[in-house]
């Protein structure tokens, strides 16, 4: 019995690229609309929640910043390596071309990761909780909210 991957029947891998890079943009332009319409208040332009703000997250964001970068080049290096390394052996072995997909789904996991924290660290996308949500002038992490949109479809494939 053969063991195939998990993939539609005659979909090959640039195929199966081409539908998560539309996912993926489709999902920010979903998120672009949805900012555009909301316009939410940044935190730095409000007094009481850029204090709570810089209680100081930034120093953890700057270490993940540095970690998920490097994270990110080796993650990188190893998939060149390792497409370098079995180009060759396209034809000969069968669906060898998936096995690029998932180092590929883990850059892009990092690479969100690392804008995740690069965007709390800067205070980019840090909003203010609206009035009658709870606790009004406490910051909202859109980042965070924002990084598993692209990665958790990434994770199920």
């Amino acid at each position: 019995m053969e063991m195939s991957p998990a993939r539609p029947e005659g979909a090959s891998a640039s195929e199966n690229i081409k539908l998560i890079a539309g996912w993926l943009g489709l999902t920010a332009a979903g998120v672009a609309a949805i900012f555009a319409a909301a316009r939410p208040e940044a935190c730095v332009s409000n007094k009481e929640c850029a204090t709570i703000f810089a209680g100081g997250i930034q120093d953890i964001n700057r270490y993940a910043v540095i970690a998920m970068t490097v994270g990110a080049l080796l993650q990188f290096m190893t998939t060149l390596i390792l497409y370098f390394k079995t180009r060759g052996m396209v034809g000969i072995v069968k669906d060898i071309e998936y096995t690029f997909i998932p180092p590929m789904l883990l850059c892009i996991a990092l690479l969100m990761l690392l804008a995740e924290n690069l965007m709390l660290y800067r205070g980019a996308f840090v909003h203010v909780a609206a009035e009658g949500v709870g606790k009004h002038h406490r910051p909202i992490y859109s980042p965070i909210l924002l990084e598993w949109l692209p990665d958790v479809p990434a994770f199920l494939i």
